[in-house]
């Protein structure tokens, strides 16, 4: 558990709460990328660029909601923020058959918090027994999350949900008798792809190897050292230069 970043969390069931610590299920295998200046190797910065003003200050800047193309509204940051924080608030408990998987969306893990096992093998125990499934509200960094907590193997585990209105319908196909012959042929195509496999090898044989890849292309060719920063940023130089030159053609048309 040394390497997991955990986030400390309040569980509430009413007045009945104690602590939990949740975790993603998920570790990201995904290569990242930057983007160079083709010219002279430096990395292309991001800057807060104002079409108006030019570079702002991240001070210089407001959260808004756009209404229409013309018009928007800024809005000040409490009304986006929630009182709650690192909490998950109990709404109901629900039997383990209500939610469908179009709902689900991200999985955590939950393990209980300091002096707190014996509240969440309890809590585990019962949701196991009663085959139910705590559906709650999970504030974290200002954002409130639908979430269901299940238990699985004595342990705990969260699913952060879609809403209802969150789903899009799916588009039905309509149903035609099929061929004998094509299904046939189908059942056969099918049965040349079965896994005859452990599941644990197949993974590891499909595994993304993009930084493999990477990697032997680094062995291969000779990398290049990245010009670091000049004091001030090109942004400013370039309009500093603009502003220079239309000095220099006012001055010329006087």
């Amino acid at each position: 558990m040394k390497d997991i970043r955990t986030t400390k969390v309040i569980l509430e069931i009413g007045l009945f709460q104690f602590p939990l610590k949740v975790y993603s299920a998920h570790k990201e295998h995904n290569s990242s990328f930057h983007w160079y200046h083709k010219n002279c190797g430096a990395r292309i910065a991001m800057v807060k660029k104002c079409p108006t003003h030019g570079l702002i200050d991240h001070s210089d800047i407001e959260t808004g909601y756009q209404i229409t193309k013309e018009q928007h509204i800024i809005l000040d940051p409490k009304t986006l923020s929630n009182n709650e924080n690192n909490k998950i608030v109990t709404e109901k408990f629900v039997p383990s058959i209500s939610l469908s998987e179009d709902t689900y969306q991200k999985l955590s893990y939950v393990q209980p918090g300091d002096n707190a096992s014996t509240q969440y093998l309890l809590l585990a125990k019962t949701l196991t027994d009663l085959n139910l499934i705590l559906l709650g509200k999970y504030y974290f960094r200002g954002n409130e999350n639908l979430i269901a907590i299940k238990a699985r193997d004595n342990q705990l585990i969260m699913w952060q949900l879609y809403y209802p209105d969150e789903i899009q319908p799916q588009i039905p196909v309509e149903p035609k008798e099929m061929d004998k012959a094509y299904v046939q042929q189908a059942v056969l195509l099918i049965k040349k792809f079965v896994l005859k496999t452990p599941f644990a090898r197949f993974f590891e044989s499909i595994k993304d190897n993009t930084e493999e890849r990477i990697q032997k292309y680094i062995e291969e060719h000779s990398t290049i050292p990245t010009p670091q920063p000049i004091t001030g940023t090109v942004e400013k130089v370039q309009d500093l230069m603009e502003q220079l030159r239309k000095a220099v053609v006012d001055a010329k048309s006087d």
